[in-house]
């Protein structure tokens, strides 16, 4: 999963990107592909990618994000069920590096409805990490139990990108910081941990490969984007340490 989901939200010269802003700052970008390949589905494929900068340190993003537990807190991958790990699979050294089989508990579940997530996470400590899902249904869990060629199974992942980056803008922490000096003095505050977050995600806009994009598809993506990112942050402030990791901390 983690290779197609690079793949596709890639900038490579193969695709075409559309910005959904005039802003320099948290613009969204779209693209369209025709698929007819197996292991994705067919018909035209609307991504949507956008990259923030955020004040809290990557591995405690990477947490919120890899942890089933604390990431009940995100609609956006829960749909407000909890989550339980039926099966783990490790992928390195790292106990984060790792494919998990989730299961999504919602409050009215059966037997005839149950809800499966697909994560592949992957981590190193001094660099990135990647975390990606896809839904998955019982009938793809069971061809590949069963040892049939799993390549054929539609997978559309979304997911997240996390880099470790210094605040991008130390020079305008320090002039704000309050004592009305400029950052340029000499005495410069230490810029901010913080990192990188870029969200990708992907929805079937149409399942016959010549239809044209719908604006309304774009509109949906934009908004899930939009809502990943805002409770993302919500999560993340809500936490006992993050006054400590942000910019500003200790400025009063």
């Amino acid at each position: 999963m983690i290779t197609t989901f690079c793949a596709n939200i890639s900038a490579s010269g193969s695709q075409s990107w559309t910005a959904l802003s005039d802003s320099t700052e948290d613009t969204i970008r779209v693209a369209t592909r025709k698929n007819t390949d197996p292991g994705q589905p067919s018909g035209v494929i609307l991504t949507a990618v956008s990259t923030s900068w955020l004040p809290f340190s990557h591995q405690r993003v990477f947490e919120l994000l890899a942890d089933e537990q604390q990431r009940c807190q995100l609609e956006i991958l829960s749909t407000g069920g909890s989550l339980h790990e039926v099966a783990h699979i490790a992928n390195g050294s790292h106990p984060r590096n790792c494919i998990s089989l989730l299961r999504i508990n919602a409050a009215s579940n059966s037997s005839q409805n149950v809800e499966l997530l697909l994560q592949e996470s992957s981590t190193h400590p001094d660099g990135g990490s990647l975390v990606v899902f896809a839904t998955v249904d019982v009938d793809a869990i069971q061809v590949t139990m069963s040892g049939e060629d799993p390549s054929y199974i539609s997978l559309l992942p979304l997911g997240f990108a996390i880099f470790p980056a210094p605040n991008p803008l130390p020079a305008a922490t320090s002039a704000n910081s309050g004592n009305g000096k400029s950052s340029r003095s000499g005495h410069t505050d230490e810029p901010a941990s913080g990192c990188l977050l870029t969200v990708g995600m992907q929805v079937l806009a149409s399942a016959v490969p010549s239809a044209k994009l719908n604006l309304s598809s774009v509109t949906a993506i934009n908004s899930h984007v939009c809502n990943a990112i805002h409770q993302i942050t919500t999560a993340l402030k809500g936490t006992g340490a993050s006054r400590a990791e942000s910019p500003h901390a200790g400025s009063d």
